[in-house]
């Protein structure tokens, strides 16, 4: 009944539902790589744009699974079912799917200067004193792909996991 807790839990709601799709969003990304099909693809890209237009931060979430697929690539004995033709039509037609907000996100933007008054701009090296452990991520990531080079062979499942982690803690930082 508090009207000031009534307005936090407002502001609230689309953060939980932001974190709940993102979920949802990373396991289709992952299931797409192990399992590719239209309706996988369909729901990866339709996901994608809803995040976008629910928050347009989560624009950082895809951004870092666009980064998985090459490395999922390059660490693949094989070749993956999702390729690059793939990833490219389905990146481009997320792209026009989002075309709508880009005048709402230059508004957005051209208020950058009065961000500045409460946020301070940092080199990005200073995600290292954030979390000191993210950069043992790029270690891992060296690792994964050295692992590859001479030939284990981990189950591609945990292989796609352990890159797509990575990639969603330090691609959006």
């Amino acid at each position: 009944v508090d009207p000031l807790a009534i307005f936090y839990s407002t502001e609230a709601r689309p953060y939980a539902l932001v974190q709940l799709l993102a979920v949802v969003h990373m396991a289709t990304a992952i299931e797409q790589l192990d399992r590719p099909s239209l309706l996988l693809r369909t729901a990866w890209v339709a996901g994608g744009v809803f995040l976008f237009h629910l928050h347009y931060t989560a624009a950082l979430l895809i951004a870092a699974e666009l980064v998985v697929f090459p490395f999922v690539q390059l660490l693949a004995r094989r070749e993956i079912g999702y390729g690059w033709k793939s990833l490219l039509l389905d990146g481009a037609i997320m792209a026009v799917l989002c075309l709508p907000a880009f005048g709402n996100l230059a508004i957005i933007f051209s208020r950058s200067a009065n961000w500045a008054a409460f946020v301070e701009q940092a080199p990005p090296w200073t995600i290292f004193e954030w979390w000191p452990w993210a950069l043992a991520g790029w270690y891992v990531a060296a690792t994964l792909i050295i692992d590859r080079a001479i030939g284990r062979q981990a189950p591609s499942r945990q292989r796609n996991l352990g890159v797509i982690v990575l990639c969603w803690v330090l691609v959006p930082a």
